[in-house]
């Protein structure tokens, strides 16, 4: 679509050994940090740029060359996680991982994700940019780098600063961002200003599974949830006495701070890129429908906790969860989604979400989400329904959820294992830990068998280039 390997002169049967390999990579073992994230992370960094108006706006800039500029965003998308071991940067440090060793405490996972993937490259055979020139290539590399660094939690402030403050000054141009005839926003007049946009792109993209369908949003949140607990699994093995904040398993988990988590972490985000790129609006009207029923489920649990002639409704647990915007700022080990979407100030509490053993939270109606969502919440009573909006992401979707006849049915996520998990083993340098797959959603099935494999992704996306 933009024409990269004729304007590269790159070796597709490089490219394509060296993606599979990238795949290779990411440790199938990881409920959440796996290969279907990155295929993922990979379909909404494209849908950003090529609809969500953002490559329009870096030509318009004329600063960077855009096919060099999609080429990092494309290529940090792919890379940012790999290897990446299922722990937290914080337990790393902590506990004196070699890789905290290496990269001095900095940055861990996104340090040792870049440098690994940039020697990959260098392996004969694997030189895929090998004609790029020398200026180009750094350029390229500098861009990658900054773009993977910026998906640390920890940058997370420093990012939603640039970019509230670039969304306060940009000029809105008349003519048209991406396919839609949207208007284009900011316009990147230099180098920095296009990789902040593009930090921002890849961020966003790392966060976009709160932007899809509320039960593929669900099941990404569970497993986001299972690898938390897992690394909560081994601090208590090793004798902890605080164990991190979501993952201790007899507490509430990462499904308990959605409300808060949006509040002061994903929307900020999404809105400055929102006012950036206006295209990708249809991204944050999904997030904020999803949010809408995260406080549905918080705002029946609290009046049902307030009125004690209030039926109980099954097994739903009632425990309540304070949120602090320092909790989000402070720990590294939060998902790296939808990172940018902290606005406002709305509350600070959230419920355990009330997963039932045999299906979706008993708060939000099967049968009403994502396409609507109920506002009234548990036990019964009129109910008041929100439509939610047409979405940039029905592209993706329909990409992501195409499987071959070979794949098998995957089981539900939503279904509660109150049993602890096999503990996670780290993995010594160069040991990919390619082992038999976990349970992904089905709409980004990576695995080996199935349909759409992340190299296969990436490699048809250069292909088809025109």
């Amino acid at each position: 679509r933009h024409g990269l390997c004729e304007h590269f002169k790159i070796d597709r049967s490089r490219l394509a050994r060296y993606i599979e390999l990238i795949e290779e990579g990411y440790p199938v073992r990881n409920p959440y940090h796996n290969r279907c994230h990155a295929a993922s992370v990979l379909h909404v960094t494209h849908a950003l740029l090529h609809l969500g108006g953002v490559l329009n706006s870096i030509k318009a800039g004329d600063s960077v060359d855009e096919k060099l500029a999609v080429m990092a965003a494309l290529i940090a998308a792919v890379i940012h996680d790999y290897e990446h071991p299922g722990l937290t940067n914080d337990y790393l440090v902590r506990t004196s991982d070699w890789r905290a060793v290496r990269y001095n405490d900095q940055h861990v996972n996104e340090n040792h994700s870049i440098a690994a993937a940039f020697e990959l490259l260098k392996s004969p055979g694997l030189e895929f940019l090998e004609n790029l020139p020398a200026t180009e290539y750094r350029v390229l590399r500098g861009m990658v780098i900054s773009i993977v660094l910026g998906t640390d939690m920890a940058e997370g402030n420093r990012i939603l600063a640039s970019l509230t403050g670039a969304a306060g000054q940009h000029h809105c141009s008349e003519s048209s961002g991406g396919r839609s005839g949207a208007p284009m926003g900011f316009i990147p007049r230099d180098s920095e200003a296009v990789t902040m946009v593009l930090q921002a792109v890849v961020k966003c993209a790392d966060f976009s599974h709160i932007s899809l369908d509320w039960d593929l949003h669900l099941k990404w949140v569970r497993c986001l949830e299972e690898e938390f607990f897992q690394q909560g699994d081994m601090e208590k093995d090793a004798g902890w006495s605080k164990i991190s904040f979501m993952m201790d398993r007899s507490k509430p988990g990462a499904s308990a701070t959605q409300v808060g988590f949006l509040d002061f972490v994903v929307l900020p985000l999404f809105r400055a890129m929102v006012a950036l790129a206006p295209a990708s609006q249809p991204m944050l009207d999904t997030v904020e429908t999803n949010y809408c029923a995260w406080k549905t489920i918080q705002e029946s649990k609290d009046k049902e906790k307030e009125s004690a002639s209030h039926p109980p409704c099954n097994s739903v647990s009632t425990t309540l969860t304070t949120v602090e915007p320092s909790d989000f700022e402070s720990n590294s080990s939060l998902p790296q989604n939808l990172e940018s979407s902290s606005s406002g100030g709305l509350g600070v509490g959230s419920l355990v979400t009330p997963f039932t053993s045999d299906g979706p939270p008993a708060a939000v109606p099967e049968t009403s989400l994502p396409r609507k969502v109920t506002q009234t919440g548990l036990g019964g009573g009129s109910e008041k329904r929100r439509e939610a909006p047409r979405r940039l992401d029905h592209w993706i979707l329909r990409s992501l959820t195409r499987r071959d006849e070979e794949s098998p049915p995957l089981p539900s996520l939503l279904t509660h294992q109150p049993a602890r998990a096999p503990k996670p083993q780290q993995q010594a340098p160069g040991n990919t830990g390619d082992e038999e797959d976990t349970d992904c959603p089905d709409s980004v099935v990576a695995t080996s068998s199935g349909a759409r494999r992340l190299s296969f992704s990436l490699s048809n996306y250069w292909r088809t280039s025109k």
